[in-house]
């Protein structure tokens, strides 16, 4: 396995721990669909938000669409998810609100720093667009 897909598999764990830590249900890792991939899926019934990554929604299923991007010992570029790659994630997005049902969706970037003894996480909204 080359490094840069495992550094890429243990930020995508490490982004999951964290959503899974604050009452999301990861649904998917590595979701493909047809109008596209994210590296993380996940939903939640929800009454009211916790946090601006989480929506608004009122007792309805709501959905998580997560991009990581993660580099040993430093930050990742916020460049690596350019408009290209944040309308596809907006395109599964869409997709997943008619296929799941979902009554809101927010879209995420996990940047993940990962350090010797563990992991630092940004998360970065990305608005609709």
């Amino acid at each position: 396995m080359k490094p840069s897909h495992e550094l890429g598999l243990r930020g995508e764990a490490a982004a999951a721990r964290v959503v899974e830590a604050r009452g999301w249900r990861v649904v998917a890792t590595r979701l493909r669909i047809s109008r596209g991939e994210a590296d993380l899926y996940a939903t939640r019934r929800m009454a009211t938000p916790a946090t601006s990554l989480e929506p608004a929604c009122a007792d309805a299923l709501c959905g998580l669409v997560v991009e990581v991007k993660a580099a040993a010992d430093r930050w990742p570029s916020t460049d690596l998810v350019d408009r290209v790659r944040q309308a596809r994630l907006w395109r599964v997005a869409d997709a997943l609100v008619h296929r799941d049902g979902l009554a809101e969706v927010r879209v995420v970037v996990a940047f993940v720093r990962l350090l010797p003894d563990g992991e630092d996480i940004r998360w970065t909204r990305l608005e609709a667009w």
